[in-house]
């Protein structure tokens, strides 16, 4: 009840098995001219907050990225 769940599916071939992987190596991309920090900056911002991003295949194919964060992180103080 105080945590934040996102889930995003990709329905692409996905290169992840179907079970929870490490974000390591980061900087690492499977794209021609990608640098792999996109990844990077989300997971740091996102445990800035108190909260995880995990990758998982989906036995399906594809991907799913969690996202969990801690409701207190998603208050906006009031002055």
């Amino acid at each position: 009840p105080d945590t934040l769940r996102i889930e995003v599916r990709d329905h692409g071939p996905g290169p992840l098995p179907a079970r929870t992987v490490p974000l390591a190596p980061l900087f690492e991309s499977s794209k021609a001219e990608g640098l792999g920090i996109g990844l990077a900056l989300s997971q740091a911002g996102i445990e800035r907050l108190g909260g995880r991003l995990a990758l998982r295949g989906h036995p399906q194919g594809g991907s799913v990225a969690e996202l969990d964060l801690p409701l207190a992180a998603l208050k906006v103080p009031h002055p």
